[in-house]
């Protein structure tokens, strides 16, 4: 197996500590490529899911972020969280922007703690920390689907619409008050214009609300770009710098810079250029109320996928000699949520009620955040009562393609990811990401002798072993 199946040869490279996703390569590059990976897929990769992998939670994104936007020059590590508090504290008053959407008697210093220790936020967080530190469009958009990790702005959302245009527009937290007040109250709300409307906007102007940009989400799951536009650190592991931390200050406070061609490219996003546009826009979308074209292209990947996973399983239990016995042909309609469940976990133990157990019992529980394909999860999906998300769909197509026949593990990787990659794009998702321990799970099943019983293997062996029982760790 070559080592740069990931496009690049990541062995060949010194990695920063903030550089999460090229980390990530590397890991899964040698553990696949290691000579003790042949026969020990499913050890292996239950040790480096155990002990290999660090998992990145949002409190780590919002310390990188801080850390290249403010062009800090000391080692990433050496940075005291009191630091980055002081600095997220002073540039949300910079730019005059409460620490909650809603008032609050919580202090702003525990507010700015809680974030700093965080495994993960709310979506309205994320918009809130980006006027309170000035992000850019693409550094919200890099939030939400990387750090979240779920789909970008909702133009069907009015709320969102706002908050986009007030980010592409470097307008401030109170512009984007006065917008939601007006869209929730425009009779009984004045709102007056802003002096600033039209300082960034294009000279093309005039172009049709309805007009809708067809191109597919652009942007990458690799790190080539930064969450900001702050130029890389040569040096994360040198010695500590003299620089005065007001200097790094006053860049974090600073609106990001207009670069041309730096933004991420939107399907179905409203082409919108003043605050004029953006008012007629809100008002035809409470009028008509457009049709979510994005979360109809999830619903129908989804139940795309899950056709073709009942087609596959319809196969299985006809090659099956006691399911044969008792019903000599099967049909994909045949197959039920329960097949589906039965199939993809059946490494996963079951209680008295035939319910998968829960998943506080595995010992990869923080690592997959229950991450499975049930048959509740199923129905709930296809009936429309929640939306699919990147996890559901990856885990049906990782299903399918083990089914296929390959020439090699690492033709059926790249099989993988040719198609995962753009089904997640046109569904407004992050391409397959493996810093995060799930998507890291599945490309090493791919990457062993036959994928679907390593991953069964591995999640038994998750819920059948002691938390303190030894074990092989991993090593690099």
């Amino acid at each position: 197996m070559q080592a740069s199946w990931f496009g690049e040869n990541v062995f060949d490279r010194t990695l920063q500590e903030y550089e999460f996703t090229p980390a990530a390569k590397r890991q899964i590059s040698r553990l696949a490529c290691s000579e003790h990976f042949s026969g020990q897929e499913a050890k292996k990769i239950y040790a480096f899911l155990k002990g290999g992998i660090r998992l990145r939670s949002f409190q780590d994104y919002l310390k990188r972020y801080i850390y290249l936007k403010a062009e800090m020059d000391r080692p990433f590590l050496s940075i005291p969280e009191e630091e980055y508090q002081e600095m997220i504290i002073e540039a949300f008053r910079e730019n005059s922007t409460p620490f909650s959407w809603e008032p609050s008697t919580k202090r702003a210093s525990q507010t700015v703690k809680g974030w700093l220790n965080a495994d993960g936020v709310r979506r309205s967080t994320v918009f809130l920390l980006g006027f309170g530190l000035r992000m850019s469009e693409k550094d919200v958009h890099e939030f939400l689907q990387k750090v979240l990790r779920e789909a970008t702005f909702d133009f069907y959302r009015p709320d969102e619409v706002i908050f986009w245009y007030c980010f592409r527009y470097r307008k401030s937290y109170a512009r984007a008050r006065q917008l939601l007040r007006w869209y929730e109250d425009p009779e009984h709300t004045v709102l007056k214009p802003d002096p600033a409307d039209g300082a960034a906007v294009s000279a093309e102007a005039g172009v049709p609300l309805a007009a809708v940009s067809g191109q597919e989400e652009v942007v990458d799951a690799s790190e080539n770009g930064k969450s900001s536009a702050a130029a890389p650190v040569s040096d994360i592991s040198g010695p500590e710098s003299t620089a005065a931390t007001s200097n790094c200050r006053a860049v974090l406070h600073a609106a990001p810079a207009q670069e041309r061609g730096s933004r991420p490219s939107y399907r179905n996003a409203p082409r919108i250029r003043t605050e004029k546009e953006l008012l007629r826009y809100l008002e035809n979308l409470k009028k008509t109320g457009r049709p979510d074209i994005r979360r109809m292209t999830v619903y129908r990947t989804f139940r795309a996928l899950v056709q073709e996973a009942r087609e596959k399983i319809a196969k299985l239990y006809e090659s099956d000699i006691d399911k044969s016995r008792r019903r000599e042909v099967w049909r994909p309609e045949q197959i039920t949520f329960a097949d589906i469940e039965r199939v993809l976990c059946s490494g996963i133990p079951v209680n008295a009620q035939k319910n998968l157990q829960r998943m506080t019992a595995s010992t990869l529980n923080r690592q997959f955040e229950s991450k499975r394909v049930s048959r509740q999860r199923l129905d709930v999906v296809w009936n429309g009562r929640d939306e699919a998300n990147r996890f559901d769909l990856l885990s049906l197509l990782f299903f399918i393609t083990g089914q296929q026949d390959f020439p090699n593990p690492e033709s059926r990787m790249e099989a993988f990811l040719e198609r995962a990659n753009p089904m997640l794009k046109s569904c407004g998702m992050l391409s397959v990401y493996p810093a995060n321990p799930y998507e890291a799970f599945l490309l090493l099943c791919l990457l062993s002798f036959d994928p679907m019983d390593t991953y069964a293997e591995i999640w038994e062996r998750s819920f059948t072993e002691h938390p303190d029982e030894e074990r092989d760790g991993y090593t690099e």
